[in-house]
């Protein structure tokens, strides 16, 4: 299973339209700021805390986007099987394209 980059504007898109949106960083990066619709789900927790079915969509998400990349076979391997992608730039992408954090 591969693993498909998409732009944060991309990623709200589908989130609106039901797509899970999981932040991979530490518990404590989430609770410093994360984006709204997140799901906070460290990867060194992965695949635990996430179930997926087929047709569904799942995104994930790092600080700057090296976690995701670095893991993605990994992050492929957990959404499964779902179709997967990880936000480009992560949530210093979608801060840079304008989009809301809390």
């Amino acid at each position: 299973m591969t693993i498909g980059t998409i732009s944060p504007r991309e990623a709200q898109t589908l989130v609106a339209q039901g797509a899970k949106l999981i932040d991979i960083r530490d518990a404590d990066e989430y609770a410093r700021e994360h984006i709204p619709a997140a799901q906070s789900i460290p990867l060194d927790t992965l695949p635990g805390g996430l179930t997926t079915r087929a047709g569904e969509t799942v995104i994930f998400h790092c600080q700057s986007g090296a976690r995701t990349s670095g893991n993605a076979d990994r992050l492929a391997q957990a959404a499964a099987p779902a179709q997967a992608f990880v936000v480009e730039g992560g949530i210093q992408g979608w801060k840079q394209a304008g989009l809301l954090t809390v």
